[in-house]
């Protein structure tokens, strides 16, 4: 199948009311580009980086490496650290799931520097 054919396809599963046996049209699209040697365009996913500034409780708070590797929120009028430092895989590439890490139970919302 070449894809022009995919694209139809695709199209007609769109049109679709429902697939046989409860699988999803997200799925049969899937399977019809693994089929056609199509590959998936995957979102990035969100990252975020040492020197990016944030807010929780109207409080700045700076993201940095305090040691190789580890990384922590810096709060800017105090100096000091919210949690003790988490170590990352890439500090200018750091995931989701590590950033929770390093917020632990607060909520921080990324802002812009006054730079």
């Amino acid at each position: 199948m070449d894809k022009l054919h995919l694209e139809a396809a695709l199209c007609e599963v769109d049109k679709s009311a429902s697939i046989c046996n409860g699988t999803g049209k997200d799925d049969v699209k899937r399977i019809l580009r693994v089929l056609c040697g199509v590959k998936e365009k995957k979102k990035k996913e969100e990252t975020y980086s040492v020197g990016e500034w944030f807010e929780s409780n109207a409080n700045r708070h700076l993201l940095a490496q305090v040691a190789y590797g580890k990384v922590c929120l810096i709060e800017l009028s105090s100096g000091n650290r919210r949690n003790n430092p988490i170590e990352v895989d890439i500090i200018h590439e750091i995931t989701q799931e590590e950033f929770d890490r390093i917020c632990g139970d607060h909520k921080y919302t990324r802002i812009e520097s006054d730079e």
